[in-house]
């Protein structure tokens, strides 16, 4: 009975789900149906927890609860297709930068960075990838101000950089593209 949703039709679910913004609401089960969702969610964490045993970071409490919540909102928003971009920017930074992609804030900003997605899903590769650049150096200054780097250094990071895409894409929007 648990394989009832794994139909002929769920790689065809998860190829629609890739053509989906990811903004809210994104639902795709029911969007789409739940063998495509599964898939999406399946197929996210396998990625994600790939690049942890690639780099050689370790699968402590912090790193597979950031996997769970990949996991999770890859049935809500999250995609391959549109978390790649964020991922991109986010490596672009932590290389430019020189920063030990083992160290645990670093491995954090990865995953949680993975929530500025549907920005990326709504306005295409570049913007994704500058999320993602701009989420890394977000998480490093700002993790003094929750007393260290943690889920809500990530969340408040994630929170800002969105705010402040949205803003200059609504103003450029508004004012210079007339």
């Amino acid at each position: 009975m648990a394989f009832v949703c794994f139909g002929r039709g769920a790689w065809k679910e998860f190829l629609a789900i890739q053509k989906l913004p990811g903004r809210l609401p994104s639902d795709f089960c029911d969007l789409e149906g739940p063998g495509g969702a599964l898939l999406n969610a399946g197929i996210l964490g396998l990625m994600y927890s790939a690049y942890i045993a690639i780099i050689g970071a370790p699968f402590n409490g912090p790193v597979v609860g950031g996997l769970m919540t990949v996991v999770g909102f890859g049935f809500f928003g999250k995609t391959p297709r549109n978390v790649y971009p964020v991922f991109i920017g986010l490596l672009l930074a932590a290389l430019l930068f020189g920063k030990n992609l083992t160290e645990s804030w670093v491995v954090l900003a990865f995953l949680f960075g993975t929530a500025l997605a549907p920005l990326a899903g709504e306005f295409g590769l570049f913007v994704g990838m500058a999320a993602g650049f701009l989420h890394l150096v977000i998480v490093e200054r700002s993790g003094t101000w929750h007393g260290g780097m943690n889920l809500y250094n990530n969340g408040f990071a994630g929170g800002l950089t969105a705010t402040l895409i949205v803003a200059v894409i609504e103003w450029y929007k508004t004012n210079v593209q007339r």
